[in-house]
């Protein structure tokens, strides 16, 4: 029996404990495929992992015929990765894949869905209760009409107790939990470990009640493992990585009858916090955790006291060749879960720790996202939601890097929770409206971009727009992020939804953010589409609306804005779209005068360029009923 691992990609734990590998982009702008569009690797996460349940082919079948399928099926049997699978991208469907939020609160519904051919839509309804299904049911049918009309793809999810309506049962299919050893193997494959024998029955009793998802969890600490005893087997490895998921309170409440001291069990749950990171940083957690807690000072006798080593071995931990910390059994992520739930008022104190960590110790960046992210779990785990939003408040509310990366981990936690996402995301909609801090502003932009433009790109455009209408750096910011966010939009999907909130929920500081992040090209721009999107009429009434507000306020750089316009409409076909646009602006003689001196400038400053700005003058006084007398450029 031997197991060897193969190309590894990224980065590769070598240590017992979890490891948090967060790749950081605090200044380029991720590319993406579109609104929408999952990174494709995703995809290709999914197709090395998957195994098929008994029945997948029928289902694959069915999404070839009726271009929908809506899936049922218990909680933890792989619903969700099954739909993915069913959703990857090929010759038949090589279009956008997105997830809409429905029944969100943030104007999204599947009848206002916008399907192009090819798209790929995944709408999960799973967590929903009764009464929000009962309100999302009728729009299901149509939808369903829709995605066939347009030769789309859309897999749907069900809540577990509901039942489908009977117009839908002909694409109704259910889905079962595949079988766990051979999915194992397939997980463990997926990341180089070829596992010739491992320990079955072990695995399939683990799995009689665990969810699907625990295979992930169950692969990683396979290879967490492999590394820390590379001399045994598979089956030795999979036997440690069940225990791991297995570890529970009776262990953890042994060690605990052991160690009475406070300073004991502080030391027990820093070093639970920091495994496979900084045995340094643990003990200095375990002193500021004792003065937050307002524990007596002992005399400062190093030496009268036990060594760092002989304290970690009283609860079976050590230091490695590293200095970091590393537990002999995998026990960290029990004994933190243990200690959340038995000491439930510490909880508080334990935030104000978190927060104090940094303030008298230079912690590496990886230790802070270490600690933070293990503390969210254990918030997010038992639903303390609203005190997890308060951390990530106060910690992007300071000045140093180390805390504000712990608020954007947090962040990130809980946006990926398959049960609190929804809820992060509307607590982001409300700190996006008044961000309390400049570091919070920073963080929300970063999880619009690499959290959920990806995956809810509407809800990351709201946002944004919020953000980007506030004064300072954040506003600037913003509206840098939104003309990215924008560029990359080949279905231009985004400039609808903006230009929509612009003219219906008007902002003083729209203008200003209109001549940032609009660009005319795409607005004229044919490729891929049956006509412009300057030429559909909303559209188009939109942004003379949206000129008509950047004329009377004449923000910084209105002009230059003017002048791309003029340029695109020189230089592409479509100009007279563009050209009608501003003509139909103006709706006094002051907004008319200044389009006409602007048009005129850029026209001079162009060495003559006179037919564009000709052409707008006439479409101008066309549209208030004056005559026109062409200009001559002078030399």
């Amino acid at each position: 029996m031997s197991a060897e691992i193969h190309q590894a990609r990224g980065n590769l734990h070598t240590g017992s404990g979890n490891q948090w590998n967060l790749t950081l982009h605090t200044a380029k702008v991720a590319v993406r495929r579109g609104a929408g569009a999952w990174s494709e690797s995703t995809f290709e996460h999914v197709n090395q992992c998957f195994f098929e349940p008994d029945g997948f082919q029928e289902i694959q079948a069915a999404i070839e015929e009726h271009k929908v399928v809506i899936l049922k099926g218990i909680p933890g049997s792989g619903r969700r990765f099954a739909a993915l699978k069913l959703l990857s991208k090929s010759q038949y469907s090589p279009g956008l894949f997105y997830a809409p939020v429905v029944g969100s609160g943030d104007d999204e519904s599947l009848s206002g869905l916008r399907i192009q051919r090819g798209d790929r839509v995944l709408v999960d309804l799973s967590t929903m209760d009764e009464a929000q299904f009962k309100m999302v049911a009728p729009e299901v049918q149509p939808f369903v009409e829709t995605v066939q009309t347009a030769r789309a793809r859309s897999v749907i999810i069900l809540p577990d107790a509901c039942e489908p309506e009977p117009d839908w049962l002909k694409i109704v299919r259910p889905i079962t939990r595949p079988d766990p050893v051979k999915a194992y193997r397939r997980h463990l494959k997926s990341i180089g470990v070829l596992a010739d024998a491992i320990d079955g029955p072990a695995v399939h009793e683990h799995f009689r009640h665990a969810p699907m998802a625990d295979l992930t969890r169950l692969m990683l600490l396979v290879v967490e493992a492999r590394d820390a005893n590379p001399t045994l087997d598979d089956r030795a490895w999979t036997r440690v990585a069940l225990e791991a998921l297995r570890a529970g309170p009776k262990e953890v409440a042994a060690i605990l009858k052991e160690l009475k001291a406070g300073q004991q069990r502080a030391l027990l749950l820093a070093s639970s916090l920091f495994a496979g990171g900084s045995a340094d940083g643990a003990w200095h957690a375990a002193r500021v955790l004792l003065e937050t807690l307002r524990y007596p000072k002992d005399p400062d006798l190093p030496l009268d006291r036990s060594d760092l080593q002989e304290q970690l071995a009283l609860f079976g931990a050590g230091i490695d060749q590293h200095r970091h910390i590393q537990f002999h059994k995998p026990l960290d992520a029990a004994i933190r879960a243990y200690m959340w739930d038995g000491y439930p008022a510490l909880r508080n104190t334990l935030a104000e720790w978190i927060k104090a960590l940094g303030k008298n110790w230079k912690w590496s960046l990886a230790d802070a996202e270490r600690v933070a992210a293990r503390f969210g779990e254990q918030h997010l785990r038992t639903r303390q939601i609203t005190s997890m939003a308060k951390l990530i408040a106060d910690l992007a509310g300071s000045e140093a890097d180390e805390p504000i990366r712990q608020a954007f981990v947090l962040l990130e936690l809980g946006l990926k929770h398959p049960d609190h996402g929804r809820g992060f995301r509307r607590q982001m909609w409300e700190w996006a409206k008044n961000p309390p801090s400049d570091g919070l502003g920073e963080v929300l932009i970063r999880a619009c971009v690499e959290v959920i433009g990806d995956t809810h790109p509407d809800q990351a455009l709201v946002r944004l727009h919020h953000l980007a209408r506030r004064s300072g750096r954040i506003g600037e910011m913003a509206c840098e992020t939104l003309a990215v966010q924008l560029a990359q939009d080949r279905l231009l999907r985004l400039i609808r939804l903006l230009l929509f909130r612009m003219v219906e929920h008007p902002n003083d500081r729209d203008p200003a953010i209109f001549v940032h992040v609009i660009d005319p090209h795409l607005l004229i721009d044919w490729r891929g589409r049956a006509r412009p999107l300057a030429a559909e009429p909303a559209v188009r009434t939109q942004l003379a609306l949206a000129w008509r507000a950047t004329l009377a306020k004449q923000p910084r750089g209105w002009q230059e804005q003017l002048d791309s316009w003029l340029i695109a409409a020189a230089n592409r076909s479509g100009s007279e779209l563009l050209l009608a646009i501003l003509a139909e602006a103006p709706d006094d003689l002051a907004a008319r005068s200044r389009l006409h001196a602007a048009a005129v400038a850029w026209a001079a400053a162009r060495g003559g360029a006179w037919s564009v700005a000709d052409a707008l003058l006439e479409r101008v006084n066309d549209a208030q009923g004056f005559s026109f007398v062409a200009m001559e450029g002078t030399d």
